[in-house]
C-alpha cells in the first residue's frame, strides 16, 4: 500500500510540540484543565500504521511513555471509583483515569502488561456481543473493507472508489463512517449486502479482535482493573425507543455483573457524541443503577457542582500520529479552550 503524507498532520503536530514545549499549555492549565480528565482510548496494537482507524488504535510504547510522563508530572492516575470524590477535593493534585472502550482483546494482551509495570488502574467498557461473537461491528467491517480491497462500491451511498494509497482509504472509511452515523440503526442494515459481495465476515471479525470469556474474567478480577457497561450491541441510544434503549443499558450490566462476579457501576455511551447520548439517556443510565456515565464530549472535569456524573466528558489522544505533548495539552484543556475559541469565532450573529 503506497503511503502520502498529509501535510497537514505535520503542521497540526508542530503546533501542539510547540504549545506544549513552550510552556504554554502548562501555564494556562490553572484556569483550563479543571480536576481531572478522563481519557478515551479503545484498541491497542504494536503498529498503528496496519490500520485506517487511526483514532482507534494506540501502541503500548506510546502508553508506557505516558504512564511514565503522567508519574514525572505528578498528575494523579486514579480509578474511575474515585472520580466523584476527586471532583469534590479541591485540595488534591490533578488526575486522569483511563478507559477503553468496547472490549478488545489486545486490551488484555497489549494494555495490561504495560499498566501493570507501571502499577497503574484502568477501565474497560465492554459491549457483551464483543465478547459473545454475535456484534455487528459494521465500524470494523469497514475497515477491513476499505484496507483490503483497492475498488470498493457502497451502493446505499452511490459511491465507488478507486484507492491506491493508504490515505485515499482513511479517507473513504472515514466518510463512510460519518453517512452510516446519521443513522446507524438503518444504515448499518444497509451495509450488509455490502459485505456480502466482498466476503467481509463480521462475526469472524469480532471474534478475531473481541476478548473471550475467560480474558473478560481475568480482567474483571484484576485489582488494577474496572469493568464498565458499554451496552449489549453498541447502539445510537438516542435511536432507540425507551423500552430498546433501557433494554441494551440493563442487559449489558446484568450479562457483565454475572459473568464477571463484580458489581459493574459505570457505564459508557456508545458513539457518545451529542447525536448519540442526551438527558433522556442519562435518565436511562441513573435508573438502570449506574453510578457514572462518560460520553465523547470533548473536555476536562469541573468540580462536582458543575459536572453531570452521567455526562462525563473524555479526552481522546489518538491522531494519525502519536504523541505525549497533544496528550498533555488534553489534560491541562488547551486544545478544549481552543475549540471553544473557534466555535466562538465561528458562531452566528
Amino acid at each position: 500500500m503506497r503511503e502520502v503524507p498529509a501535510k497537514s498532520h505535520w503542521v497540526e503536530r508542530g503546533m501542539v510540540e510547540l504549545l506544549y514545549r513552550s510552556g504554554l499549555s502548562r501555564a494556562t492549565a490553572r484556569w483550563t484543565a479543571g480536576r481531572g480528565a478522563i481519557y478515551m482510548l479503545h484498541s491497542v496494537v504494536p503498529d498503528r500504521r496496519t490500520y485506517l482507524d487511526s483514532d482507534l488504535r494506540t501502541t503500548p510504547a506510546f502508553l508506557d511513555g505516558l504512564l511514565s510522563h503522567l508519574r514525572a508530572a505528578r498528575v494523579d492516575v486514579i480509578r474511575l471509583d474515585e472520580v466523584p470524590g476527586r471532583l469534590l477535593d479541591r485540595d488534591r493534585q490533578r488526575f486522569v483515569v483511563f478507559t477503553f472502550d468496547d472490549g478488545y482483546a489486545d486490551n488484555f494482551v497489549h494494555a495490561l502488561p504495560v499498566f501493570e509495570r507501571h502499577k497503574a488502574p484502568f477501565a474497560i467498557y465492554v459491549t457483551s456481543t464483543m465478547i459473545d461473537g454475535s456484534l455487528e461491528g459494521w465500524w470494523l467491517g469497514l475497515e477491513r473493507l476499505f484496507r483490503c480491497h483497492a475498488n470498493v462500491e457502497i451502493a446505499p451511498m452511490q459511491r465507488r472508489w478507486i484507492l491506491d494509497c493508504r490515505r485515499d482509504r482513511a479517507n473513504a472509511y472515514q466518510k463512510t463512517c460519518e453517512w452510516v452515523n446519521q443513522d446507524v440503526r438503518s444504515r448499518a442494515a444497509w451495509l450488509r449486502p455490502t459485505f456480502a459481495r466482498y466476503n467481509i465476515n463480521l462475526g469472524k471479525i469480532t471474534r478475531e479482535v473481541g476478548m473471550t470469556v475467560d480474558q473478560f474474567r481475568q480482567l474483571a478480577k484484576h485489582p488494577l482493573v474496572t469493568v464498565g457497561g458499554h451496552t449489549e450491541s453498541h447502539p445510537n441510544l438516542v435511536q432507540l425507543c425507551r423500552a430498546e434503549a433501557c433494554g441494551e443499558i440493563v442487559r449489558n450490566k446484568a450479562y457483565l455483573e454475572t459473568l464477571g462476579d463484580r458489581p459493574v457501576d459505570h457505564f459508557a455511551y456508545p458513539f457518545g457524541r451529542p447525536n448519540s447520548c442526551g438527558a433522556r439517556e442519562a435518565g436511562f443510565v441513573r435508573q438502570a443503577g449506574y453510578r457514572t456515565a462518560t460520553t465523547a464530549f470533548h473536555g476536562c472535569l469541573a468540580g462536582s457542582g458543575r459536572c453531570d456524573l452521567f455526562q462525563l466528558p473524555r479526552v481522546g489522544i489518538n491522531r494519525p500520529y502519536e504523541s505525549v505533548s497533544l496528550a498533555r495539552l488534553q489534560i491541562d484543556g488547551t486544545t478544549a479552550a481552543f475549540r471553544r475559541l473557534k466555535a466562538a469565532f465561528h458562531a452566528p450573529e
